[in-house]
């Protein structure tokens, strides 16, 4: 285990085992990690696919993303030793997460039921496309059949224009957030009471559950909601607008800032035209009040609107590109983008946005291991001895780098 690992292990609270790869499953582990989990991975020998993509400079930028911070180990999980090995860890640890289709881990003894009946205190959290139960238990789901089924595209893009999904991967990182809040609830309860729970969380409920406005908007008109572009569905004005330069930003027009808004866009008449006189009106009307706000906006830099609405306390920012995002100051103060270094190059990761004063988030503490690097010193920990460390390693049941061998 290298150095910094090593000093950092003595003050995580948790122990997390993820069976997990591709993106939800590793994200939810990502953000145990960054909260203080101790977080062990089990990686095939092959290695997490996302360790082949966006590869540049020796470094596999996806995968060290959401794997900073873990320890790695290379099990085969499909022979019965390997599984045996999995088994063992599992009992060293307060919780399992993994994201196979259901019954895919079954066959090794390793899915939820199984691991509890061993160890009751565990608490298991599976993530899966569609869930446990239902008709489309079994069916493969990922972030874009999610994001459709759910509803998100059909209101995502702009009226008239085919479907769009988030372009953020929200149904994967929304599962890996759930999974996170119902883990630590049940972990609480877990080591209160001393007995463990299988969570259950599925992509397509994940997204589901944010589409509070539009099933409110449903329910109360009978309509069936479209896409409105970056507008809200119940206030306006709300919504991107143009500025001088070809330069883009948000305002959120509140009805407690509307006079202000209207003196500001020299448009003092909207304040006594009936069409505009309510926040629902507004929002009823908001395609004539668009035709009139959006040429003014035209007139001014993004930078002057910004200084000038920020200044009678309006709500907006800027439209940025990831370029741009990365060098805002608002996210540097934040402490957002944390510098870590492999290999000789330093790159940027996300930290996490949870800023807990007693240091109880301390966020990406190390770069992604190279694959097995933790392999020896895990199983060596739940008293795995050297003479068979070294038949498993001959065997291709584990990996570990060469010269840890």
């Amino acid at each position: 285990m290298d150095r910094e690992a090593s000093s950092t292990a003595t003050n995580k609270a948790y122990l997390v085992i993820e069976l997990g790869h591709a993106l939800v499953g590793p994200y939810a582990g990502a953000i145990l990690s960054d909260l203080g989990a101790r977080m062990i991975k089990v990686e095939p020998l092959q290695s997490d696919l996302m360790r082949l993509r966006g590869s540049a400079n020796s470094i596999a930028y996806p995968f060290q993303m959401i794997h900073c911070g873990k320890y790695t180990t290379a099990i085969d999980i499909k022979d019965p030793q390997g599984s045996a090995l999995v088994k063992k860890m599992t009992g060293e640890a307060d919780i399992v997460v993994e994201n196979f289709r259901p019954g895919v881990l079954k066959k090794y003894d390793l899915d939820g039921d199984s691991v509890l009946r061993r160890f009751p205190h565990i608490v298991y959290c599976s993530i899966s496309g569609f869930g446990k139960t239902g008709p489309m238990a079994e069916e493969p789901g990922v972030d874009l059949v999610a994001q459709g089924q759910c509803g998100l595209m059909s209101v995502t893009g702009m009226p008239g224009e085919d479907p769009v999904k988030a372009g953020f991967p929200i149904a994967d990182l929304g599962g890996g957030m759930w999974a996170v809040i119902g883990m630590l609830a049940a972990l609480q309860r877990a080591r209160a009471t001393g007995k463990g729970t299988v969570i259950d969380v599925a992509l397509t409920d994940s997204v589901l559950a944010w589409s509070v406005w539009e099933a409110a908007d449903y329910q109360a008109t009978g309509i069936v909601p479209g896409p409105l572009g970056s507008a809200h569905r119940l206030v306006a004005p709300y919504r991107a607008y143009e500025c001088a330069g070809g330069h883009w930003i948000n305002v959120a027009g509140l009805h407690t800032r509307w006079r202000e808004l209207c003196l500001l866009l020299e448009a003092p008449n909207l304040l006594n035209d009936p069409r505009f006189a309510s926040e629902s009106a507004r929002y009823d009307n908001r395609e004539l009040l668009d035709a009139t706000l959006a040429p003014r906006f035209l007139t001014r830099g993004r930078e002057d609107w910004l200084g000038a609405l920020r200044a009678l306390g309006i709500p907006c920012g800027p439209i940025n590109d990831l370029s741009q995002t990365m060098s805002d100051a608002q996210f540097i103060a934040r402490d957002m983008w944390r510098t870590l270094e492999q290999d000789g190059t330093a790159f940027k990761v996300i930290n996490t946005p949870v800023r807990d004063e007693g240091g109880g988030a301390p966020g990406p503490s190390w770069p992604a291991p190279a694959l097995g690097t933790h392999t020896l010193d895990v199983l060596r920990s739940v008293g795995i001895g050297e003479e068979r460390l070294h038949a498993l390693l001959t065997e291709g049941i584990i990996g570990a780098p060469a010269g840890d061998e």
